[in-house]
């Protein structure tokens, strides 16, 4: 969780190396929260669109399964 606001502050500063070195240092796949921050951060605004997409397809899928 330290983690996640380590990367908000730097992302903040407007540090993109720093929010990737935060990411890395974790020893499983960065959230969704984590990813667009990432994203923001960069400018890569088109990529994080594609990944919220992507997410809210799979939320659409998992409910209309019942899985959540």
């Amino acid at each position: 969780m330290i983690n996640y606001y380590l990367q908000r502050i730097y992302a903040r500063l407007n540090e993109p190396d720093a929010v990737h070195g935060i990411m890395a240092t974790r020893g499983q796949e960065p959230s969704l929260e984590e990813l667009i921050i990432a994203h923001e951060v960069t400018g890569q605004l088109q990529v994080c669109k594609i990944n919220c997409e992507v997410h809210i397809v799979d939320f659409s899928c998992c409910k209309s399964l019942k899985q959540y």
